[in-house]
């Protein structure tokens, strides 16, 4: 199996009024201090890895289970038996959403992608458009690791009051301000074999002031 991490980070934050956004574009530093594993997750078919939750094309998400597809995803299991075990990931011919229950907070999320039985394309975007992994081209068996950081925002703010949102941002693009973390994989054959997420404390906060030009935006801005 080939490893290779990279480490493209996004952070962004509501500390500002709505239209204002912080990004972080650096490497974790080794002293950075990470919470314990929230979630570990083990996609398709076959025997679970110990420690995973055990994921199948089948599940929805929903508040009860905090993880989960977003509806409308075509998906399917691929897997291969190599004599010793099932090795499996979930696909699909087209863009699909994965999302998880989290605090607010920035998180550590480490992918790994790869199909044991067909080649693999996949481009990865978290929340609304923000790029973290992109056309990971992967060869029939290969598997790759790719790490980032996501930050998930909600509309109240500690202390109390809250960012006043518009409509379309309640609307459209509602994954910006949600209470979950939704990963979009996309690209000619989008496939996934397993993710982990850790949330991480202090990390540095670059604040850009701006007006839509910086905002979430779920089109082509």
């Amino acid at each position: 199996m080939q490893t290779r991490l990279t480490r493209p980070i996004f952070c962004l934050s509501k500390a500002l009024a709505a239209g204002t956004l912080s990004l972080l574009l650096s490497l974790p530093s080794e002293s950075q201090d990470l919470h314990p594993i929230s979630f570990h997750l083990d996609f398709g078919p076959g025997v679970v890895t110990p420690g995973h939750i055990q994921v199948l094309p089948d599940m929805i998400y929903s508040k009860e289970r905090g993880y989960g597809f977003e509806p409308g995803a075509s998906l399917k299991s691929a897997g291969q038996d190599d004599g010793l075990h099932l090795r499996s990931s979930i696909v699909s011919e087209q863009p699909f959403q994965f999302s998880v229950a989290l605090p607010e907070g920035n998180y550590q999320v480490v992918v790994t992608l790869g199909d044991p039985s067909s080649e693999s394309k996949t481009t990865i975007k978290a929340e609304i458009r923000r790029l973290v992994v992109e056309k990971a081209h992967l060869s029939i068996g290969k598997f790759e690791t790719r790490l980032f950081n996501v930050n998930i925002r909600t509309p109240q703010i500690l202390g109390g009051g809250e960012v006043k949102l518009k409509d379309r941002e309640k609307e459209s693009e509602a994954r910006a301000w949600d209470e979950r973390l939704t990963l979009e994989f996309g690209d000619d054959r989008p496939c996934i074999a397993a993710i982990e997420i850790r949330k991480v404390e202090n990390l540095p906060i670059v604040y850009l002031c701006g007006d839509s030009t910086v905002c979430d935006q779920p089109g082509e801005a």
